[in-house]
């Protein structure tokens, strides 16, 4: 009885007992700096994406999908806290970090602020369909690439694409 919704309820339970188990939990100044860390070793030592640390297909390779992991992490309620933190340093720390958390974490993007899309698609392809889109502050034209997201951790990794 109750199903998807008791199933959620159960998991998130669980989420909550074990958070309460780890002392990383504990002290939000040291989440927030291992979170910063796995965010500065997915960046090449700069503003770039280190392909090594986002492969397509990292399960193929035997390695974990980290940007999706890190997504579900960030994005989960209990999180918003270390994010408001993690999320000021990385914008001190240069537009690299930033733009990663920005493509990481629902709450840091705005979709609405590309709400004048052209409906006009400009290009489709298998990966994702890119518009012509208009900024009410900016006097020029931008492309706007949208692309599904991985629902799961066996699917390919997208972020090098976005990035």
């Amino acid at each position: 009885r109750g199903g998807a919704a008791a199933a959620l309820v159960g998991a998130n339970g669980r989420y909550h007992a074990e958070r309460r188990r780890r002392a990383l939990y504990r002290d939000s100044e040291r989440h927030a700096a291992v979170i910063e860390l796995v965010l500065e070793l997915l960046l090449s030592g700069g503003p770039l994406l280190d392909r090594g640390g986002a492969p397509q297909f990292p399960l193929e390779a035997g390695r974990p999908n980290i940007p999706f992991l890190l997504s579900a992490h960030l994005n989960h309620p209990a999180n918003e806290d270390v994010l408001l933190r993690v999320c000021g340093r990385a914008a001190a720390r240069g537009d690299g970090m930033y733009r990663l958390l920005k493509l990481i974490c629902g709450s840091l993007s705005r979709p609405a602020r590309y709400s004048d899309r052209d409906p006009g698609v400009r290009f489709r392809g298998a990966f994702g369909t890119v518009y012509r889109a208009l900024l009410p502050s900016e006097p020029f034209e931008l492309a706007v690439k949208v692309m599904e997201l991985p629902k799961s951790v066996h699917d390919p990794c997208t972020l090098a694409d976005l990035y």
